[in-house]
């Protein structure tokens, strides 16, 4: 990069000349001296970051390249072999060849999370992953992708926002949302019931109706505990009964199944009913739990709360009040793998015990 006279350094003040080592901030577009830079830690303009700030000079000369054709090419040589030496990126070691823009002023390659040329300081025409940091890429879904820049409401919340809450399936909740329909049917919810409320982290509802389903069971095998204790007892004496039955055997097991026969009805029946309630009211309860996460988050922002970013989590770039709001929404909305498992590992190992008693 190459400088008129009285272009000067922000964190030494000394003016730079063509034999300094300067590097560019890829965010605002700052020049400093590399010592300077590698000194402070940090661009001299990172606190304006978040406001986007761009280094606007007005002694900068960003014909440069220009004028590298207009030189002999022993000089055009060694201005590109100074410029080459000063490139410089933050974070070097996380950038990934693939991912790179080039600029359309000196066709230099730039990492895909720079806004401003590593040579030439123009800024780089990218899309909005840039802006926004390879840190939200990681929680943004291809789903929720679509919804970003949204404009749209729903019942005074972003569209956008609700997105970045649901991350998955986006294209599903979305249209239900807007029609907020007392009744909707969710094949998920159907098959899995209470297990669904919890891989959608509806906690509160998912807890409440497994513990319905624990307590109707617990009074209906209550009901037919002699029944049911005979039934395992005449199992557990005659085990050849499940691995190699015999016709008598089976007419002597035919007596302990009919009479356990009404609980077993009884008990699939209920899980019916459960998994239908749950399917039904699924969406309904869904809508619920986003937007009172939204109502929570604009609450506390309103109330003068803000996102601090955290420092252990290692980015190229300062996210701005509202990026990170959208990190937040992210962790705070989407699924979870991990509760469906651990509740159903829970349920089991508490019927176990209660049915021991």
């Amino acid at each position: 990069m190459i400088f008129k006279n009285g272009e000067a350094c922000p964190v030494c003040d000394k003016k730079f000349n063509e034999e300094d080592d300067i590097v560019i901030c890829p965010l605002c577009g700052t020049p400093h001296h590399r010592e300077c830079y590698n000194r402070l830690g940090k661009c001299a303009n990172a606190d304006k970051h978040t406001s986007g700030y761009e280094y606007k000079s007005g002694n900068s000369d960003h014909n440069s390249i220009q004028e590298q054709q207009e030189k002999p090419d022993s000089e055009k040589e060694n201005v590109q072999s100074n410029e080459a030496s000063n490139r410089y990126f933050l974070n070097p070691e996380n950038a990934e060849k693939s991912e790179t823009v080039k600029c359309g002023k000196c066709g230099a390659e730039n990492k895909s999370t720079s806004a401003f040329c590593c040579e030439c300081g123009e800024r780089l025409t990218v899309n909005e992953k840039t802006v926004i940091g390879r840190a939200q890429e990681v929680y943004t879904s291809a789903s929720q992708e679509q919804y970003r820049n949204s404009r749209e409401e729903i019942d005074g919340k972003s569209v956008s926002d609700i997105a970045s809450v649901v991350v998955s399936n986006t294209k599903r909740f979305i249209p239900k949302f807007k029609r907020n329909k007392a009744l909707s049917w969710n094949w998920g919810a159907f098959f899995f019931g209470p297990y669904y409320y919890m891989f959608r982290k509806m906690y509160k509802e998912g807890i409440i109706i497994m513990a319905v389903r624990l307590a109707v069971n617990l009074v209906v095998q209550g009901i037919y505990t002699e029944e049911y204790t005979a039934f395992m007892n005449f199992v557990s004496s005659h085990k050849e009964v499940l691995t190699n039955p015999t016709e008598e055997l089976l007419n002597q097991l035919m007596p302990y199944y009919q009479a356990v026969l009404p609980m077993i009805l009884i008990l699939s029946a209920v899980g019916l009913v459960i998994n239908i309630f749950c399917a039904l009211f699924a969406d309904k309860f869904y809508r619920s739990k986003v937007f009172g996460i939204l109502n929570k988050v604009d609450s506390n922002l309103e109330e003068g709360g803000s996102f601090g970013q955290n420092p252990l989590f290692e980015m190229n770039t300062e996210l701005s009040q509202e990026q990170m709001k959208t990190l937040y929404l992210n962790k705070l909305g989407g699924i979870s793998f991990f509760a469906p498992v651990l509740a159903y590992l829970v349920l089991d190992i508490l019927s176990s015990f209660i049915s021991k008693l």
